[in-house]
C-alpha cells in the first residue's frame, strides 16, 4: 500500500508544504495540490504544515 498524502480545504496558501517538498510535486491552488504520481510519501510536508491540514489518505494503488 503506497503512502498517499492529501491537502484539505482548510489550506492558507502559506507554500511552507510547496518549499519542503523534494520531488517539487505539491502545486499551487486553493488548496495546494500534491500531484500523487511524483510523491514518494516521505511526509515531510505533513511535518512543515503549521496549520495541521495535510492528511495521509489510504490508497490500494501500488
Amino acid at each position: 500500500m503506497k503512502k498517499q498524502y492529501r491537502i484539505n480545504h482548510e489550506c492558507v496558501g502559506c507554500g511552507a508544504c510547496k518549499t519542503i517538498c523534494p520531488k517539487h510535486c505539491i502545486s499551487k491552488g486553493q488548496p495546494y495540490v500534491i500531484k500523487q504520481s511524483a510523491c514518494i510519501g516521505c511526509g515531510l510536508c505533513v511535518t512543515r504544515c503549521w496549520r495541521n491540514v495535510i492528511e495521509l489518505v489510504e490508497s490500494t494503488s501500488a
